[in-house]
C-alpha cells in the first residue's frame, strides 16, 4: 500500500517512521487499542471513508473485516460526539463544537457532498437525495420549485404527501437561508426590507 504525501507527513508528526510500520508489518504484530500505530492506522481508514471510498474497498486494502471496519467507524462517530458535546461546555474549544458535528455526520453516513444540502430536508435520506440528485433535483432550490407530481416521477414509491412535504420543507429552507442573509446585511447596515418583499 503506497502513502500519499500528507498521509507520510502524518507519520512523521505523530512520530512514526516508516521502516518502524514496515518492521509491523513484516512481525505480524497485533496492535492493542490506544497504540499511536493503532490509531493512525485507524485514521487513514477514516479518511478513506472521509473522501467517499466505499467501505468494502477499504476493508479489503486494510485487510480488516467489513463488520469491524462498520463498529469502528460508529465508535468513532460516538467518541466525536462525546468530544462536541464536552467542548459545548468550554468556551475556548468553540472550534470542536462547530465543526464536530458536521464531521460525524459525513463519517457516520459516508455521504458524498453534493448530497449533504438535500439530506437537510424532511423525508430524504441517502438513498432518495442520491435518486432526486440523480434526477436533476441537485440543489434545494430546485425542489422547492417543483410539483409533486415531479417528485412522484423521480422517485419510486413516493406519494403525494410526501411530495408535498419534501417541497414544502425545501421551501422553508430557502425562506431560513433568506431571513439569515437578511439579518446579515441589516448587520451590515443594508435595508432589506425590499428584498424581503419581492420574495
Amino acid at each position: 500500500m503506497r502513502l500519499a504525501k500528507g498521509e507520510r507527513d502524518l507519520l512523521g508528526k505523530m512520530g512514526l517512521m516508516e521502516g518502524a510500520i514496515i518492521r509491523l508489518i513484516l512481525c505480524g504484530k497485533q496492535l492493542s487499542t490506544g497504540e499511536p500505530a493503532m490509531r493512525l492506522y485507524i485514521a487513514f481508514m477514516m479518511l478513506r471513508i472521509w473522501n467517499q471510498e466505499p467501505l468494502w474497498e477499504i476493508a479489503e486494502r486494510f485487510t480488516v473485516p467489513r463488520g469491524w471496519l462498520q463498529s469502528t467507524l460508529q465508535a468513532t462517530c460516538s467518541q466525536a460526539g462525546s468530544i462536541a458535546r464536552f467542548a459545548e461546555r468550554l468556551p475556548t474549544l468553540w472550534p470542536l463544537k462547530h465543526l464536530l458535528p458536521e464531521v460525524v455526520q459525513r463519517l457516520h453516513e459516508c455521504k458524498r457532498p453534493e448530497l449533504v444540502p438535500l439530506l437537510a430536508i424532511d423525508c430524504v435520506k441517502n438513498g432518495r437525495a442520491q435518486l432526486l440528485y440523480e434526477n436533476n433535483f441537485k440543489t434545494v432550490g430546485s425542489i422547492a420549485k417543483s410539483r409533486p407530481d415531479d417528485l412522484i416521477k423521480a422517485i419510486d414509491k413516493l406519494n403525494m404527501a410526501q411530495a408535498r412535504k419534501i417541497i414544502n420543507s425545501a421551501k422553508a429552507i430557502i425562506r431560513d437561508q433568506v431571513a439569515e442573509k437578511a439579518e446579515e446585511l441589516e448587520a451590515m447596515g443594508a435595508d432589506t426590507s425590499d428584498l424581503l418583499s419581492s420574495i
